[in-house]
């Protein structure tokens, strides 16, 4: 349970922000979500609030569902069950769905492209569990190039209390930062050496590989059929089908 004042100061961040978005990372960690929802979720009611759940997020806890850790696969369908059972809170952004994004998808990305383009018309919230991500989103406060609304970020903490990134800095934090600005710097470096790369293959001729026979697809079809069976397990009422609309199935039922 949270306190007064954490209640206090979630309510006015649910009030001042027009678009609240949450990640895979918090969405993962459903101990803390079933947590935040009891402690918020008259708060959403009451201003007519939802936590927006975007394409890609759903393909990545899709994705989850086939992992080789099984806490994570179990941890995916209980967020499925949660979310399925609080619609009042959570809007599924799942009207366009399309099967061959579901193993390409990556959220952190497009997310930060959603904050980016709307910044200009309202103030928006991410709940992320992800420091680096929270780095990334708070640093669009940064921008020079262009004027924008405050973009605030926020995490979910073991009480199921809304916690603004200022009071969960220390190690980690530091830790994470630091790892932020030596990928980027290696990032760049990879970058301009696969540019060299390229520039001096530029002449040699390369033969096209096909794929037609290759076992790619079998393995694929044995991944999605261990899916199909992993969602089967959950106890949200889905309808499975033939593997790969199966998947866009069960995220348009959320």
């Amino acid at each position: 349970m949270c306190s007064k004042r954490n209640e206090s100061y979630a309510k006015k961040v649910i009030e001042r922000n027009k678009k609240i978005y949450i990640d895979s990372s918090a969405l993962l960690n459903t101990a803390r979500l079933a947590s935040f929802i009891d402690n918020f979720k008259d708060i959403f009611i009451a201003n007519n609030q939802r936590i927006i759940i975007i394409p890609a997020v759903c393909y990545e806890l899709a994705r989850h569902l086939d992992s080789d850790d099984s806490r994570k696969s179990q941890a995916t369908m209980q967020a499925f069950e949660l979310i399925s059972a609080n619609k009042e809170i959570f809007m599924v952004e799942n009207n366009d769905l399309q099967e061959s994004d579901l193993k390409t998808a990556f959220a952190d990305k497009t997310l930060y492209e959603v904050l980016v383009h709307d910044r200009d018309n309202f103030s928006q919230l991410l709940i992320t569990n992800d420091i680096p991500q929270s780095i990334d989103v708070l640093n669009q406060n940064e921008l020079k190039s262009f004027w924008g609304r405050r973009v605030w970020v926020c995490k979910i903490d073991s009480t199921g209390s809304l916690k603004q990134l200022s009071d969960f800095e220390g190690p980690a934090y530091s830790k994470a930062k630091s790892n932020v600005l030596i990928k980027q710097k290696s990032t760049a470096e990879v970058k301009k050496t696969k540019e060299k790369k390229s520039s001096s293959s530029q002449k040699t001729k390369t033969t096209p590989v096909s794929l037609e026979n290759s076992s790619i697809t079998d393995d694929n079809c044995d991944s999605l059929i261990k899916w199909i069976y992993c969602i089967s397990g959950a106890t949200v009422g889905f309808c499975i089908g033939k593997w790969g609309r199966s998947m866009l199935n069960v995220l348009c039922a959320l």
